[in-house]
């Protein structure tokens, strides 16, 4: 038996969407709870021999935590004082799902309220409002360093992400922008702090529009 057997995308795609929205769900539930630490450390999942689990999660003097436990199919909330309850992972909505975790929780005087918004939605919703100024900026990067490395581009992609929500307040496209390039100058000196030099970066790319421009121009018809 193959110690990693191979998973369909095609058969199990329905799971791994329910599964994401779950995870989710437990994951803001962490998210809440927790100080934020840099890189969303806080937030992360721990892989156990039978799942995931959140690890302890702080609520007032108390302490609890929840795991997904792949084996049984169920979900495991603990507490430090010793008290458990479960939720079998079976066939159910995710609003289901949601409103069974919030009544175990609230059994045992663990009451937290969460955006219930799924991730992919907030994404799509500050896009809209910023008007898809992160994906721009980013392409932009990748025009001016060509090799710019997987690193990079996700500590930019954090910088520009940060923009994003400190402009979805902001109507005008002068103020978003003027939000965008507080964070393009701390990319651009992130860049230079890695071993680059994005005055040059920025220069040869100009120069070479410049010349392509040019040549275009100067073609026979």
């Amino acid at each position: 038996m193959d110690a990693w057997p191979s998973l369909s995308y095609a058969a199990w795609k329905d799971t791994y969407a329910t599964l994401l929205r779950w995870t989710q769900i437990v994951g803001k539930i962490r998210l809440v709870q927790t100080p934020w630490v840099n890189h969303s450390w806080h937030v992360v999942y721990y892989v156990t021999a039978r799942g995931l689990s959140t690890s302890p999660i702080r609520h007032g003097e108390r302490v609890f935590q929840i795991d997904f436990d792949f084996i049984d199919h169920q979900l495991v909330i603990q507490t430090g004082e010793g008290e458990r309850r479960t939720l079998r992972l079976e066939p159910r909505t995710v609003a289901d799902f949601y409103q069974a975790l919030m009544a175990l929780l609230a059994e045992l005087d663990l009451r937290v309220a969460i955006n219930t918004t799924p991730n992919e939605q907030v994404e799509a919703i500050l896009d809209k409002y910023t008007v898809g100024k992160v994906a721009f900026t980013l392409n932009g990067y990748h025009s001016i360093v060509p090799d710019l490395t997987s690193e990079e581009e996700a500590t930019i992609l954090g910088f520009l992400k940060q923009a994003r929500e400190e402009a979805v307040d902001y109507k005008n496209m002068n103020e978003i922008s003027a939000i965008f390039e507080i964070y393009k100058t701390k990319s651009e000196q992130y860049l230079n702090s890695n071993g680059r030099n994005w005055k040059q970066l920025y220069k040869s790319y100009v120069d070479a529009a410049k010349a392509k421009k040019a040549a275009t121009q100067t073609a026979p018809k």
